[in-house]
């Protein structure tokens, strides 16, 4: 069998395994092993294909054979050789003993708790469920999630600046519409000028840009549409501020306060209170802001990428991948809430709460086993806290 094919079966038979069809991953990945009995991928998979336990076992020790590196498979390997009650053997140094014969197919004793290869370091798992996926799946085939993230957005820069000039643009002509009023209103009350009462009444254009101000202050009104512009002004500023701080759901927002603006404006011209110039203004405006916000989020979708289960490149030290795991909790991204959490573990081991939080995170991905052991050495070097029981409890229940 050529190289090309071999590596086409390994190929379809992880896929197999990670959509949920064992069988014909293992009818595939027993294929590779015969073809090329030292291939340490198809032995690791198919230890998860496989049902017996001594099948099990005669995988996991040919892939620890092959690579006695790899951390994963010899945690495995011990976990299920303790299992099944078998004694830890003492290799000598040095010694590689060729790989033992493919397992057989056969299906009949349950499967020990054992988990899958290395599920802890696949980067294709879903990091929500935990559930192993494939790498072109956009959608997890398990808990229905998706599974695209932002990338590199090239136009991010280009599209944050163009609209935060033109929201600083419509939050000044806001401000100034909602003064207008108050101008009236103090010019009806005899606050200001008598040429100021002349200006407002001899020029026609104020009144076709700024709306009749004055009959509204001569009425007395001091809510309605004036408690609406306020209302406006205050959405302009908070878009303003959104977009100054970058938020992921800027663009969305910036539609809304788009819409709401221009129903204002309808809604001002139609009673008065806005000159018709100051209507198509701010018509004009807001549909310029809605053109870039909706160009912006289509161009922010084709930069979606794979969400891979990885530490994060920003998280430094044991408090930040404590901090980072903390925040793919609140996402009920648990796959990676658990990696960062046994590697602030592992970064420093004395910290109580990193035990707790990572074996919450492994039991809720349905992996009680990892979860016990981090939650019995966390209690081991916190014997002081009670919490450690209470949640060893929880998950043998």
């Amino acid at each position: 069998m050529e190289t090309a094919e071999i590596q086409h079966l390994l190929k379809e038979g992880i896929a197999a395994i990670r959509q949920g069809d064992r069988a014909r991953g293992r009818e595939l990945l027993l294929k590779v092993v015969e073809a090329d009995e030292r291939s340490e991928p198809a032995w690791l998979w198919l230890s998860a294909a496989v049902d017996d336990p001594n099948d099990k076992l005669t995988a996991l020790e040919n892939a620890v054979t092959l690579n006695p590196h790899n951390a994963p498979a010899q945690a495995q390997l011990r976990e299920l050789r303790k299992q099944m009650g078998i004694a830890q053997p003492q290799a000598p140094p040095g010694s590689e003993p060729p790989p033992r014969s493919r397992p057989a197919p056969a299906a009949s004793p349950p499967p020990l708790a054992v988990a899958p290869p290395d599920p802890d370091e696949d980067p294709y798992q879903c990091a929500y469920c935990g559930k192993l996926t494939q790498e072109t799946d956009t959608t997890c085939p398990h808990c229905g999630r998706s599974l695209l993230t932002m990338g590199e957005w090239e136009g991010r820069r280009t599209f944050q600046n163009s609209l935060l000039l033109l929201t600083g643009l419509n939050l000044q002509l806001a401000i100034f519409q909602t003064l207008g009023p108050i101008t009236a209103i103090g010019i009806a009350q005899g606050m200001v000028e008598p040429w100021m009462i002349r200006m407002f009444e001899r020029f026609a254009f104020i009144t076709i840009f700024f709306g009749d101000f004055l009959t509204w202050a001569k009425a007395g009104t001091t809510t309605g549409p004036f408690a609406g512009a306020f209302a406006r002004d205050l959405l302009w500023v908070v878009l303003f501020l959104m977009l100054y701080t970058d938020m992921d759901s800027v663009y969305a927002v910036a539609l809304g306060v788009v819409l709401a603006d221009m129903l204002w404006a309808m809604i001002g011209a139609a009673v008065g209170y806005l000159g018709l110039a100051a209507a198509i203004i701010n018509f004009a405006a807001g549909g310029l802001i809605a053109l870039v916000a909706a160009l912006a989020i289509l161009s922010r979708r084709r930069a979606r990428v794979r969400l891979v289960v990885r530490l994060d490149k920003d998280a430094h030290g044991a408090l930040g991948m404590y901090h980072f795991g903390q925040t793919y909790r609140r996402r009920g991204q648990w796959a990676l809430a658990a990696l960062h959490f046994q590697k602030a573990i592992a970064l420093k081991p004395s910290e109580a709460r990193f035990y707790k939080d990572a074996g919450v995170a492994l039991a809720q991905l349905g992996r009680p086993a990892q979860a016990l052991r981090v939650l019995e050495e966390g209690a081991r070097r916190a014997p002081e806290d009670a919490d450690f029981m209470k949640l060893i409890k929880v998950i043998k229940t």
